[in-house]
């Protein structure tokens, strides 16, 4: 794939994926794993949090991240192989302050989650969205893969 197939390609996976693991730094150097829901909107992609916690003190102390995603995941048993497709960014996490930023944001995390609740929306924005902070990340870097078998089990990467 070229650098924009592969780059499409990466944003198909990100888009569809049900959840990716959000990965930073704790102040200690400790690496912190988190699964987490997210949308993309162009070349950002965000997340809700809420405003403590053990991510919340990673990203303010270090903003840095890798965020991966998984899809398409199929497990042949007889065969003891496994086909996927992954998407994986590089970027800097930054609390979103701008409110029709915060409010775009949400509702493409609703459409993506919760598409048939949309009435709800506006409800659930004017009751919670004080309560939590929306993290937007700059794509500075991506990649993708394809991993899938043939009849032979050999691996053909795409």
């Amino acid at each position: 794939m070229n650098e924009k197939e592969t780059i499409n390609f990466a944003y198909s996976v990100i888009d569809k994926c049900i959840y990716a693991v959000l990965s930073t730094i704790s102040p200690d150097n400790t690496p912190y794993g988190v699964p987490i829901n997210i949308a993309r909107i162009g070349d950002n992609l965000y997340f809700h949090s809420a405003k403590e916690g053990q991510k919340v003190i990673n990203l303010i102390n270090n903003p840095v991240v890798c965020v991966t995603c998984v899809g398409d995941v199929r497990i042949n048993q007889d065969k003891h192989i496994t086909s996927y497709e992954s998407a994986i960014v590089f970027g800097k996490a930054e609390v979103v302050e701008q409110e029709h930023e915060v409010f775009n944001a949400l509702k493409a995390l609703c459409l993506k989650y919760t598409p048939d609740n949309m009435i709800r929306f506006d409800i659930e924005y004017n009751e919670r969205h004080a309560k939590s902070y929306v993290f937007k990340i700059r794509i500075d870097k991506i990649s993708a893969k394809k991993i899938k078998y043939d009849n032979k089990t050999n691996e053909l990467k795409i």
